[in-house]
């Protein structure tokens, strides 16, 4: 089954034309309301300029309709009676100019000059309306609690957390002591909030990833793996609503790429899938469609403090996402299946964790309603997100030009679904955490991993803290120790 490609509009307000500037007239204080819900900083004033900039725009809309009616009646009517001055009784001599021919000529012009400035005066009018009208966020789901973090609703609890005999070791620790990670030298040559994963840690990366696509691909609702660009036009991440709550540009947690190129690193593969997406009709027998993309990203924020410091909160990092393009009668269902199968992933990862209804003031722009899923961290002694997932209703495919078509000429607008099947970074961190013994010098990992870890089928994995490890990559006597031990390489050639 095949969909087909719709033209649209410059990339410059991509799919503004399709916002929903209607409902949000139709009344006015339950729009203000939901903005204020979710805290962003968009005021009454500025949601009054963007109503009037829309009038403007259907205005102007109709001027220069009226305008094009006015030419096309004058070229028919310049048109007949040039036609009558070719008669040879009746055309003039090369030193007559007929008057009526004359004005006709200078009324034209005069219609061209207006419908010209009227086009221009429309493109500046529709680009300070989508600068405007895009920080305008989702309506919310009636199931959000109204209010910020604190509002938060914990739904369930799953796993149970681990006791130790002495305090646990936080991963930075263990990351050293197994000589999993380097730190320091990563922050020399790039900067804060950037690792090398390495030896066992390095496999363990690898053995997430494939352990997770394995699982997904197996269900018996299917999903397409895609390798998807970490690079992306602005208007696609813009289209996404990928926007800091603050107006203010130089608050954005993107990174961009300098002139000319003008590309944007993104922050989760969502924003690629479905760009992938964009300007296509799906024949409603194809939904939902059920994509998994695998990606690294990057996201600029920063942030101190225990809990984020370490693998927590990095500038890059290795993602699985799941991406579903549905009707809007099957959103909710496949939001629901979204949060099923994160929970089936970290059970199977022996994971503790709870989930969480997200308030108001915690949804991004673009999401209807989130649930988070955040996993015992013992190094921190707290909860941590380690994944969400977002029904964004029909945001995100106005603004890319999406429609489902349900034959006999129905069409409209899908809607999108969005879920974290695995962030590389905090499942080692919870991994870690939880899986440390004997007073932090033996690690514990899920049976379910040691396919991808050298192991054999059911083998338990054990990690063990070895002498000399855990100075340092140049601490070690100068020795750069990137390499697994003689029994580690032959539990891999195995």
């Amino acid at each position: 089954v095949k969909c087909s490609v719709v033209q649209t509009r410059s990339y410059a307000n991509y799919g503004f034309t399709n916002l929903n500037f209607k409902d949000w007239m139709s009344d006015k204080d339950k729009c203000l309301q939901n903005i204020k819900n979710r805290n962003v900083n968009f005021t009454e004033d500025q949601l009054d300029n963007v109503f009037n900039l829309y009038n403007k725009k259907k205005q102007l809309e109709f001027d220069i309709l009226q305008t094009r009616k006015s030419r096309n009646k004058e070229a028919k009517s310049s048109a007949k009676q040039f036609s009558q001055h070719t008669d040879t009784a009746t055309a003039p001599t090369s030193d007559q100019q007929d008057p009526s021919l004359s004005q006709q000529q200078s009324k034209a012009k005069d219609i061209r000059s207006t419908l010209q400035r009227q086009t221009l005066e429309l493109s500046q009018i529709e680009s300070q309306l989508y600068t405007e009208a895009k920080h305008i966020p989702n309506s919310s789901s009636p199931h959000s609690p109204i209010g910020d973090e604190s509002s938060n609703i914990i739904i369930k609890n799953s796993g149970q957390i681990p006791s130790f005999s002495s305090s646990p070791l936080h991963h930075t620790d263990l990351c050293t002591s197994f000589d999993l990670a380097e730190f320091d030298q990563a922050a020399q040559i790039c900067g804060n909030g950037f690792i090398f994963f390495k030896n066992q840690g390095a496999l363990l990366e690898h053995a997430l990833i494939q352990y997770a696509i394995s699982l997904i691909l197996s269900l018996p609702t299917p999903f397409t793996l895609i390798n998807t660009p970490d690079l992306i036009r602005p208007h696609i991440l813009d289209a996404c609503g990928f926007q800091p709550r603050n107006t203010d540009p130089n608050s954005s947690q993107i990174y961009t790429t300098a002139p000319p190129h003008n590309l944007s690193l993104i922050g989760t593969s969502e924003i690629s899938l479905a760009g992938l997406y964009s300007n296509t009709l799906l024949p409603a027998s194809m939904l939902p469609l059920r994509l998994l993309g695998y990606s690294h990203c990057f996201r600029s924020e920063s942030a101190a403090g225990t809990k984020n410091r370490g693998l927590y909160r990095l500038h890059q990092f290795t993602k699985l996402e799941m991406f579903t393009i549905c009707l809007p009668e099957q959103s909710e269902s496949c939001h629901a299946e979204m949060l099923s199968i994160q929970e089936d992933l970290y059970q199977a990862l022996r994971i503790p964790y709870r989930v969480l209804e997200m308030s108001t003031g915690e949804l991004g722009a673009s999401a209807w309603r989130k649930w988070d899923v955040e996993a015992w961290m013992p190094g921190s002694q707290k909860y941590g997100e380690i994944s969400s997932t977002s029904n964004c209703t029909d945001y995100q495919s106005r603004r890319l030009n999406i429609k489902g078509d349900r034959g006999g000429g129905k069409k409209e607008w899908c809607h999108t679904v969005n879920g974290t099947a695995l962030a590389v970074p905090r499942i080692v961190v919870s991994l870690l955490e939880n899986g440390q013994r004997n007073e932090g010098k033996e690690i514990v990992l899920p049976e379910v991993l040691g396919k991808w870890m050298g192991r054999k089928e059911g083998e338990e994995i054990v990690l063990k803290a070895k002498e000399g490890r855990g100075k340092g990559l140049h601490q070690i006597s100068g020795e750069r120790s990137f390499y697994f031990d003689a029994e580690e390489k032959d539990k891999i050639r195995e």
